[in-house]
């Protein structure tokens, strides 16, 4: 009995070793079983270390995708800062590619709203009072080249309310002169304002348009390079309009 015992454990160490011979002639034993689990062992960790590489790579890739989305998404959001200005007085107002709106309200206060990526404001405060606006320029750093019409105000547009105390106000309205969009300003119906000063005679406006629709303006003087003006069901008591270069006039 004890002869097929051995027998038995025999045969279990010739299926786990192997021999081997050196040069002097020992035999040497070798366990299979050691060269299994270690190359098992080498194989988890190459899995383990692909898996790493794996998700290094995946979470690079969500970063970058996030970032490119970012910068779109968020480019093309639109913020606004709103700023108070004296109804005696007004303010100078230049543009760059914004176009300007004058509205009806109840407060003297003017909103300049631009997509992220457009955004470029600067305010000249009054020396008496910082919460009041004696200046501004409105700028729009993309231009509104590429946009359907080259239509300025879906990336940047001023509103500036008119309330019944600054309705006979005058407004100084100038343009940068690398402006290379075509902005607009437009008296929206039931606003009425004052005298509307669009350039000056020795000063003419590269780009810009003037539409006065079903609104009142006490008098008109304009002096552009290009651009058109046109009043549409509307009161405008004087008008002195001069394009020199291309355009149209509708009065």
């Amino acid at each position: 009995m004890p002869r097929v015992a051995d027998s038995e454990t025999a045969k279990q160490s010739a299926k786990q070793s192997d021999c081997s011979m050196t040069d002097d002639g020992t035999i040497k034993v070798v366990n299979t079983e050691d060269f299994k689990s270690k190359g098992q062992a080498s194989q988890k960790k190459v899995a383990r270390l692909r898996r790493c590489v794996r998700l290094f790579f995946f979470t690079l890739f969500t970063c970058v995708l996030y970032a490119i989305w970012s910068l779109a998404v968020l480019g093309s959001v639109k913020l606004s800062v709103t700023k108070r200005y004296d109804p005696a007085e007004g303010f100078q107002i230049e543009l760059d590619g914004c176009d300007l709106d004058f509205v009806s309200g109840d407060e003297a206060v003017v909103e300049y709203s631009a997509i992220t990526a457009a955004r470029g404001v600067r305010w000249q405060n009054k020396a008496t009072d910082s919460n009041i606006v004696q200046a501004a320029t409105f700028t729009n750093t993309l231009g509104c080249t590429t946009m359907p019409l080259e239509e300025c105000r879906r990336i940047c547009l001023v509103t500036v309310v008119v309330p019944p105390a600054a309705a006979g106000l005058s407004w100084d309205i100038r343009q940068n002169a690398l402006d290379k969009s075509h902005p607009v300003v437009t008296v929206t119906p039931g606003t009425t304002v004052g005298t509307l000063m669009v350039g000056q005679w020795y000063a003419s406006l590269v780009s810009l348009s003037l539409y006065v629709k079903q609104a009142t303006v006490a008098s008109v003087a304009c002096h552009l390079k290009h651009g058109y003006v046109k009043a549409v069901n509307s009161t405008i008591g004087d008008a002195s309009v001069s394009i020199y270069e291309s355009g149209s006039i509708y009065l």
